[in-house]
C-alpha cells in the first residue's frame, strides 16, 4: 500500500462512456476536447459532463481524428489529425464543420500547437523502412516548415522510434521521447539536434513539462517516473510507483503534481517537490491520455484502445 497525503482522495472521478481516447484543454480552460475514434473532435463543458451537453466538430474524412491540440492563445481554435487519411483539420468552435483542411504526406500520431500558434508540431509514424519523424507544419499553409528523424534527432539507429513529442514550457525547444530510452532536445523552429539525456531502459514512452519552467518528468518501460531539473539536466527523484511501463505523464499548472499513468487500469498523482505519493486513482483502463487544466487543480484522463471501449473521466471537481 502506497502511503498518501491529503489531496484529490476526497474527489470521486467522473467517467463518461464515449468514442474518445485522448484529450486536451482549451486554452481559457472552459472546454475539454476530446478525439480517438469518431471522424471529428469532441468538446466538452466540465459543468454539464454528459455526451448529450457535447458538441461534435466533424470534418470531411473517412477515417477517426486520432489526434488532437487546442490553440494555445485563441480558445475556440482546434486542430485535428486523421493518421489514416493523412490529413489536419482545423476547426472554430464558433463555427459548424471544418475551416480548412490540409492534406499531408505523414501518418501523424500527436499534435501541438508551438506557443505563438503559427505551427503544428507533430509525431509521425514511420511507414515501410522509414523512421519516425517530427515535423512543423505551417498553419496558415498547411506546408512542411520542417522534418526530423531518426539519427538526425539524437536518438541512435534510423529506425528508432518516438514516443512522444513536446514544446518545453516557453516554446522555445522540442522533447522527443525515444525507444532507446533517451530524450532529445531539439531548437525550435529549426529542429536541429541540441543535446539528449538517457533517463530511462529500453524506452522512454512520455514527457511531461512543467509550467514554471523548472522541471521536466518523464516515463518509461522500466515502470518510472524521473524528475528533471532542466537547468543541469540532473535526475532530482525517481518515482517508482508503477507496476507497469508508464505511458503519460502530466504537471498540474502550479507545477506542484505530477500526474502518471502506466498500462494498469489507475492513475498516480505524486508531489513534485517531494516526491510524496498523493493518491492513486482507479480508471476503466490503461489512461493513454493526461491533461490538467490550465489553472485548477482539475485532471482529465482518458483512455480505451477500441471503439466501445473508450472513456474520458474528470478529477478535482466537487
Amino acid at each position: 500500500m502506497l502511503p498518501q497525503t491529503a489531496g484529490f482522495s476526497q474527489f470521486k472521478p467522473k467517467d463518461v462512456k464515449t468514442n474518445s481516447n485522448s484529450v486536451t484543454w482549451n486554452c481559457d480552460g472552459r472546454r475539454l476536447v476530446s478525439c480517438g475514434f469518431e471522424r471529428g473532435v469532441r468538446v466538452w463543458t466540465p459543468g454539464n459532463f454528459e455526451e448529450r451537453s457535447s458538441t461534435a466538430l466533424v470534418g470531411n474524412v473517412s477515417n477517426a481524428i486520432n489526434a488532437a491540440a487546442a490553440h494555445p492563445l485563441h480558445p475556440d481554435l482546434i486542430c485535428g489529425a486523421s493518421r489514416l487519411d493523412k490529413k489536419l483539420v482545423f476547426w472554430d468552435y464558433r463555427r459548424e464543420g471544418a475551416t480548412r483542411m490540409v492534406d499531408i504526406d505523414g501518418a501523424v500520431l500527436q499534435v501541438q500547437y508551438s506557443a505563438d500558434g503559427e505551427f503544428i508540431l507533430a509525431r509521425e509514424r514511420g511507414e515501410g523502412d522509414r523512421s519516425d519523424t517530427v515535423a512543423l507544419f505551417d498553419t496558415k499553409t498547411g506546408a512542411v516548415h520542417q522534418r526530423a528523424g531518426g539519427s538526425s534527432v539524437g536518438l541512435g539507429s534510423a529506425a528508432s522510434s518516438m514516443f512522444h513529442t513536446l514544446f518545453n514550457h516557453t516554446g522555445e525547444l522540442v522533447y522527443v521521447a525515444g525507444g532507446t530510452g533517451s530524450i532529445a532536445i531539439l531548437d525550435y523552429p529549426s529542429l536541429e539536434y541540441l543535446d539528449k539525456i538517457t533517463g530511462h531502459i529500453k524506452s522512454c514512452h512520455a514527457i511531461g513539462a512543467d509550467t514554471r519552467g523548472r522541471y521536466v518528468a518523464t516515463g518509461g518501460s522500466d515502470s518510472l517516473v524521473n524528475v528533471w531539473d532542466v537547468q543541469d539536466w540532473i535526475c532530482l527523484r525517481t518515482i517508482p510507483n508503477a507496476e507497469s511501463t508508464v505511458v503519460a505523464v502530466a504537471f498540474s499548472c502550479d507545477g506542484e503534481y505530477v500526474a502518471s499513468a502506466c498500462e494498469s487500469s489507475y492513475l498516480d498523482i505524486t508531489e513534485s517537490e517531494t516526491g510524496l505519493h498523493n493518491t492513486r486513482v482507479p480508471q476503466r483502463s490503461t489512461a493513454l491520455s493526461l491533461a490538467w487544466h490550465p489553472s485548477q487543480q482539475i485532471l482529465a484522463s482518458a483512455g480505451g484502445e477500441r471503439k466501445g471501449e473508450s472513456w474520458i473521466s474528470l478529477l478535482g471537481q466537487s
